[in-house]
């Protein structure tokens, strides 16, 4: 399986939220990605509540949602890895952070 940069920034984006969509097309691929990004050290899953398994953003996971949050930000980071004929596949979260910090940098600047 092919970790899918999208799929992980829409489901940080829906922890945060409170909001978890349930009616997904692929709840398989949906949930190794949960687990994926859990490992990664994103998400806490170790809350459990009423009987509920409770995720929540780690602070790790905080970090990297406010790099990403912003769609035009989201968008400017996959323009610029497609000016290079890269994908979001060719690079790593750390490396997608950093391009993040160096977008809104620059935009400060200006």
């Amino acid at each position: 399986m092919k970790l899918d940069k999208e799929l992980v920034r829409e489901i940080l984006l829906e922890i945060e939220s409170g909001v978890i969509t349930k009616d997904v097309e692929d709840k398989e691929k949906r949930i190794q990605h949960l687990f994926l990004t859990a490992q990664e050290g994103y998400l806490d899953t170790g809350t459990i509540r009423s009987s509920e398994h409770e995720v929540d953003l780690t602070y790790k996971g905080h970090e990297l949602l406010s790099s990403i949050r912003d769609d035009r930000i989201w968008d400017a980071i996959k323009w610029h890895l497609e000016q290079m004929n890269l994908t979001l596949d060719s690079v790593s979260f750390e490396t997608i952070q950093y391009m993040a910090k160096q977008i809104v940098l620059k935009s400060m600047k200006e």
